[in-house]
């Protein structure tokens, strides 16, 4: 099974859940339409690798988040562009989020940094201008 396992046919970004399949990193990436518990699903059934269906979290069902030779540690969606792809979001069937100690193990694999974690745009400093007409006081308008 290679490392990165990309349904075929995606444009512009798709789900994503990190795991572990014989102590090996994987990054599965499926449609952005679909949900992370039928795409972890569809792969492990393809590679024949035995799962027990569950009831996960929210309204979802399908493979727990660990089996005998899997085990899914991160997940979210990521746009497919860009160097290095960022990873963003979470699966909320698995209550995952991007995981940093798996992209390092995994752009070891790969030889490269091709996969990394948005970091949040920092918090920039209210403006009166900007803020909710309410909350402005007239002393700071400049006229």
């Amino acid at each position: 099974m290679d490392p990165i396992v990309q349904e075929p046919g995606l444009e512009l970004c798709g789900k994503v859940l990190q795991l572990y399949v014989d102590g090996n990193p994987h990054l599965m990436i499926g449609d952005s339409e679909g949900r992370h518990a039928e795409q972890l699903e569809a792969l492990l059934t393809r590679e024949g690798i035995p799962f027990e269906r569950r009831a996960l979290r929210g309204d979802s069902f399908g493979p727990g988040q660990a089996g005998e030779r899997y085990r899914v540690v991160g997940g979210g969606w990521m746009g497919l562009y860009g160097e290095p792809m960022l990873l963003k979001g979470r699966s909320d069937a698995y209550g995952v989020s991007p995981n940093q100690e798996h992209l390092d193990a995994l752009n070891r694999v790969l030889g490269s940094v091709q996969y990394a974690i948005e970091q949040p745009a920092p918090v920039q400093p209210s403006n009166p201008l900007t803020k909710p007409k309410e909350e402005i006081p007239l002393d700071d308008f400049p006229f």
